[in-house]
């Protein structure tokens, strides 16, 4: 095996840059390539860039982020609440925790208000002298600042589209696209937000979520302590060199349907702005990217992009079928029964994908039995008897999905 020969070679050269507080540039050079996000491209925004690194450079990084999240855990340094790029967080954990706050809300008779706030080119946007004073205030030691710092800066990156290559430019600012330190970097970099908010936050990535609870009289003063947190989402995105997206950023106002009829809240649209301009209300929205939506009336525990899944699931699943957003979706559906004590349904996908059954229309498109959402989600009887069953049935999808090729 070539690790044999040159992990002690490689280990020696790794140890002398650690020493030394320095990344190779070498290492730093990027090549870009744009992949297409649409079947017909015909504009810039219909590209997605690729960034492509040495691969002995990723060596390199992940040992450093060893240390630092083993620094990180031992200094509780990150607040529970940053959820991306960590272990034991998904996309799909940010969403279960949103909506456990929407039906304990619901079931005190509250309406919940949320904004979805986006930034634009944030991970493209992150000011390195920013950072470094970030990293210093949460305990990095001036050794460590030296060699993030080192990290940096001095980066290169090129644009290649088939054989042909674009000159070199240097790259100012951000975290490097495709790196393994990267998204540790930025999760650093964003952390501070949750100091000085009242209101409910959750980060993941560049995806922030903010929302607050109320009776539908108290609607008002909801209104002013979220225009309050968004205001100092404003502050610090700007201290940050983050530009937040006002025409991009949404409002969603989630009651049940009674509250809404009883008290016209379909007509409203709480007066939250950003930079004088005023949130447009949504009835659905996509959070985290493609896969799971929340919308206005949660009825129904997941209401995704289901035509890649139904397709999928037309006929009895088999290994070729389980692509990664298929298990997404299984994966998904587990968590949200086990968080709400659903146990006869977790057991019923697993019955179901190890007979090889057609079971589209009880999981995708949702049986009623399975769908209704359990009223005492939340409570400590539920709690403890999930966490009973936790171990037996919290399987990852993929070992689950292996399930059906016996």
């Amino acid at each position: 095996m070539a690790a044999d020969y040159i992990a002690s070679p490689l280990t020696y050269i790794i140890n002398g840059f650690i020493a030394n507080h320095s990344f190779p540039d070498v290492w730093k050079t990027a090549r870009v390539s744009p992949i297409p996000k649409v079947a017909s491209p015909t504009e810039l925004d219909h590209y997605r860039p690729i960034s492509i690194l040495p691969a002995l450079s990723k060596v390199y990084e992940r040992l450093i982020l060893n240390q630092i999240v083993k620094y990180i855990d031992q200094h509780n340094v990150l607040n529970e609440n940053v959820t991306g790029f960590r272990k034991g967080h998904a996309t799909s954990s940010v969403l279960l925790r949103v909506r456990d706050d929407v039906l304990k809300a619901m079931k005190k008779g509250e309406i919940t208000l949320i904004a979805f706030a986006d930034f634009s080119k944030a991970f493209d946007t992150v000011d390195f002298a920013v950072i470094i004073k970030k990293l210093h205030a949460i305990g990095f030691s001036h050794s460590s600042l030296n060699w993030i710092l080192n990290y940096l800066t001095g980066r290169k990156q090129l644009v290649q589209v088939n054989d042909s290559q674009s000159e070199l430019e240097d790259v100012l600012f951000g975290v490097p696209q495709g790196s393994i330190l990267g998204p540790m970097l930025f999760n650093l970099y964003v952390n501070d937000l949750q100091n000085d908010f009242t209101c409910r936050c959750f980060q993941y990535a560049d995806d922030t979520t903010v929302y607050r609870s109320c009776t539908p009289k108290n609607l008002s003063q909801c209104v002013q302590e979220m225009n309050d947190n968004i205001q100092t989402l404003e502050t610090w995105a700007t201290e940050s060199n983050l530009l937040l997206n006002e025409n991009k950023t949404k409002q969603m106002l989630i009651s049940t349907r009674q509250m809404s009829r009883t008290h016209n809240l379909g007509d409203i649209t709480p007066p939250l702005t950003i930079k004088n301009i005023s949130l447009e209300r949504v009835e659905n929205f996509k959070l985290l990217d493609y896969r799971q939506i929340l919308k206005c009336s949660p009825v129904v525990p997941f209401d995704a992009n289901k035509k890649p899944v139904q397709s999928s699931l037309k006929t009895p699943p088999t290994s070729a079928m389980l692509t990664e957003e298929v298990k997404y979706h299984i994966k998904f559906f587990i968590h949200y029964y086990l968080n709400y004590n659903k146990i006869k349904s977790v057991k019923f996908i697993q019955k179901k994908i190890k007979k090889g059954e057609e079971w589209k229309q009880h999981v995708v498109e949702g049986d009623a039995r399975m769908c209704d959402v359990d009223p005492s989600a939340g409570d400590e009887r539920v709690k403890k008897k999930r966490s009973r069953k936790r171990g037996t049935l919290s399987q990852d999808c993929a070992t689950m999905a292996n399930a059906s090729k016996g």
